[in-house]
């Protein structure tokens, strides 16, 4: 789609100024970090210059994403990862501890929250949740640059219908409009994005 190569490295500049003011060491403990699970409490933060949480994101890269593609742009996928149930506690536990250095190094984070979020703007769009392996098996529903943003923030299963007033779109959006001297048309985060499992699927 003309133009998308920028706009994808607009979005993601603007998502980083959003979420970590470019700090790629950033930890952020929310309840969610910190809930109990079976055998004691997780340690599972949000990390790095986009914010991205192993049980989510890592996980489901882990799972269904081309690692071929994270290893080219020089991220170094831990391959004990690759043989990991997902059901294993370390999803919930080694957030913090165990591969916070992987989640804070941004060639792994950046292109895990890319991944995360044009996979769900593509294939994330409609009025129930369609999960990484329903996307990877070609029942993605069509979305938008929203959908994807939501579907980082809030977890696949976003609310829906899809809020464009959510400040954490608004406030990526009025960065993407500075960063490109006002905002263009049609408006990118409101364009029709297809499924691509080829390209974001094993």
């Amino acid at each position: 789609m003309p133009n998308w190569p920028l706009y994808c490295e607009a979005v993601i500049t603007s998502a980083i100024v959003s979420e970590s003011s470019y700090n790629p060491n950033s930890v952020v403990y929310d309840t969610y970090a910190r809930r109990a699970i079976t055998g004691g409490t997780a340690d599972d933060p949000t990390v790095g210059l986009l914010q991205d949480r192993l049980s989510s994101t890592a996980s489901a890269i882990n799972s269904s994403a081309p690692i071929a593609k994270m290893t080219a742009i020089g991220c170094n996928w831990p391959p004990e990862l690759l043989t990991l149930a997902g059901s294993s506690a370390i999803w919930s536990t080694g957030g913090g501890t165990t591969y916070l250095s992987f989640l804070q190094d941004p060639a792994c984070n950046i292109g895990m929250a890319t991944w995360f979020y044009f996979s769900n703007a593509t294939s994330n769009g409609g009025a129930t949740v369609v999960w990484t392996q329903g996307m990877c098996a070609g029942t993605g529903i069509a979305g938008n640059m929203i959908d994807g943003l939501l579907s980082h923030l809030q977890g696949g299963n976003y609310t829906r219908p899809a809020d464009p007033n959510n400040s954490y779109v608004t406030g990526i959006k009025a960065w993407f409009a500075l960063l490109l001297g006002g905002l263009p048309s049609p408006d990118p985060f409101t364009q029709v994005l297809n499924p691509e499992p080829t390209k974001y699927c094993k």
